[in-house]
């Protein structure tokens, strides 16, 4: 592997015109360098190269400080004959790197290169940097760069500009190349290796980064064997977790971090939910700090105040995340992460903690959170039914029903009934539910509550009917 750290060699007109450095056996795509684009990290194809300095001119240039190093041809191959810049990182431990000088600038001719490994072939690497300020970007990294190996390589919006921006694909960038100050944020390998290369090229430098990189177990792999970062759950089991600081201070600029919740039973999902959340702004999408949640269908980032709500994974794990740019400015969240059923009513015999199972004509009553006075901020809530004869349907009505306002459509709180004909729902104001017979052998009655106004709520039952 070539690298120069000083390099001014021969003019540059539509091609190198005069001296030039030629390395041989190289898979980039310039193998002969001139002016000031010397070599960075150039790894060859074969055992060995061949460095050829060619000089046409007399004492008209600077020339060149360069390094050669051997490194292997594949990284991380053998835990036991390691080589000697691999850094071999077992479950759960990190290893902090920077970049050359840091705090202070690191120069032009300062490319490098980490190679980090997991001894466990389970585990792969997780990159994440707490100091970021690398190179420049106007819509694209303009400059320096910092790039991850073994990344998605799906695209990203970045956070600096709108996101009707975003979506006009003018801000999309590689979610393994980093620059400016948006730096790695608990980017997770997909292999037990990663490369992490540090590209220079500026003129000026930059004062560079402080990241970590740790060996993480693939999410939720197994319920005997867990990560130390894992919290596994058995269904109904719920964990709160707040952001750092709350509720008596806001969360800070150093305060990024990473929660994994894990569902027990194979079948199960974790879902999660926010009664306070404040992070970062949002207009036409998130500006700064943001909340992202792994494994969900839908949208999986949040940020103003619009936290998630009875949001469900596709998978049994998820990996909730933190991502601060900002100082101490936003409030921050309270939530829950909790294991349900990955569908409701599979299994009469092995029954979710939330879920109700009726033999037909057996009724079971459920009211509105503080009924009969008024329900409150952060009341909105599910009750799952079930019929345990497959035949079966299940019927809601409502005895007494005050739910939100309405004027022609609902106004703020709702009640709706999952698996209900086309049409029917949802339910506000006096006008609650009468004889509404589900289609399927269960349903999910779901409040949805606002922080506006409270309603006196509701006295509902649910029965199973024999169709």
């Amino acid at each position: 592997m070539i690298t120069c750290s000083d390099f001014q060699v021969g003019g540059f007109f539509f091609g190198c015109t005069d001296d030039t450095l030629l390395i041989t056996n190289t898979e980039a795509s310039i193998s002969e360098y001139c002016t000031t684009d010397g070599p960075q990290l150039v790894k060859t194809t074969s055992r060995g190269t061949k460095v050829t300095f060619t000089t046409s001119t007399s004492s008209l240039y600077k020339g060149f400080t360069c390094t050669a190093q051997a490194v292997r041809e594949t990284d991380c191959k053998s835990v036991t004959n390691r080589a000697s810049y691999e850094v071999w990182l077992v479950n759960g431990i990190s290893e902090t790197f920077t970049s050359p000088n840091h705090p202070d600038n690191y120069g032009s001719g300062d490319s490098k290169r980490w190679v980090f490994c997991a001894v466990d072939p389970n585990d792969h690497i997780q990159i994440s940097c707490s100091d970021f300020d690398v190179g420049g970007f106007f819509f694209e990294c303009t400059d320096d760069t910092v790039t991850i190996s073994n990344v998605d390589s799906k695209m990203q919006c970045c956070k600096q500009f709108h996101h009707h921006l975003c979506k006009s694909r003018l801000t999309l960038y590689s979610n393994n190349k980093f620059c400016s100050t948006n730096g790695p944020k608990f980017v997770d390998t997909t292999e037990r290796d990663t490369v992490v290369t540090l590209s220079t090229g500026s003129a000026f430098g930059s004062p560079g980064f402080s990241c970590t990189a740790t060996a993480r177990r693939t999410l939720c792999q197994d319920p005997i064997n867990r990560d130390p970062n894992e919290i596994w759950l058995i269904n109904g089991q719920a964990e709160s977790f707040t952001s750092p600081g709350y509720p008596s201070s806001n969360y800070g600029s150093g305060d990024s971090k990473e929660w994994r919740f894990c569902a027990v039973d194979s079948i199960d999902r974790i879902e999660v939910s926010c009664d306070s959340f404040q992070v970062g702004a949002s207009f036409f999408g998130c500006l700064d700090d943001t909340l992202t949640i792994s494994n969900v269908d839908s949208e999986n980032e949040y940020c103003g105040i619009a936290g998630p709500q009875a949001v469900k994974t596709n998978e049994r794990g998820t990996s909730v995340k933190l991502d601060v740019s900002t100082g101490s400015i936003y409030d921050g969240f309270s939530c829950t992460a909790k294991a349900v059923r990955a569908e409701i009513c599979m299994d009469p015999l092995k029954p979710a903690a939330n879920e109700v199972w009726l033999l037909t004509g057996i009724s079971s009553i459920f009211t509105s959170p503080n009924y009969p006075s008024n329900y409150g901020d952060g009341d909105s809530k599910n009750w799952i039914f079930c019929a345990i004869q497959e035949t079966d349907r299940i019927s809601i009505s409502c005895s007494d029903f005050t739910v939100g306002g309405k004027f022609i459509v609902c106004l703020d709180d709702t009640m709706t009934i999952s698996n209900a004909d086309s049409g029917v729902g949802p339910f506000c104001g006096t006008d609650g539910p009468n004889s509404v017979v589900t289609t399927q052998r269960g349903t999910t009655v779901s409040l949805s509550v606002s922080p506006a106004f409270h309603y006196k709520g509701f006295s509902c039952t649910a029965t199973a009917v024999n169709q």
